[in-house]
């Protein structure tokens, strides 16, 4: 495995190896032109679910697991499809028909502060 870090590969474009292994020996450039890396791309059935890794200089093969993953996150879906984004609600306070202050029809007329409580908070508002 190449052990180069988290370094930019460009640093190894004027050497002829691509990092060093865990015992510290060179890592030699792949020798496969690019007549032959595609001829490989052709005969292999599996080339579409293959991407190069170029820190390693390997293909890893996604699962159908993985392509589904991606398929959703680029139809901005989420990326699970096993996850729920609406799942049932529980109920913690529940209320009878009457309790709830929501559920009541009250007239427009309650909302509305009326005449005398207006005049007071006119007066409170003039002595501050």
């Amino acid at each position: 495995r190449n052990r180069i870090g988290n370094i930019p590969l460009k640093w190894y474009d004027g050497y002829d190896h691509i990092g060093y292994d865990i015992l510290g020996n060179k890592i030699p450039r792949p020798s496969k032109s690019a007549l032959q890396q595609l001829l490989e791309k052709v005969d292999d059935p599996q080339a579409l679910r293959t991407i190069w890794d170029p820190v390693e200089h390997e293909g890893h093969r996604l699962s159908d697991r993985d392509i589904q993953l991606l398929e959703n996150i680029m139809k901005n879906k989420y990326p699970n499809p096993e996850f729920d984004p609406y799942p049932d609600t529980i109920e913690y306070v529940q209320f009878k028909r009457g309790e709830n202050p929501f559920d009541m029809d009250r007239p427009k007329h309650q909302f509305t502060p009326r005449k005398g409580e207006v005049m007071k908070v006119g007066r409170m508002v003039k002595h501050m």
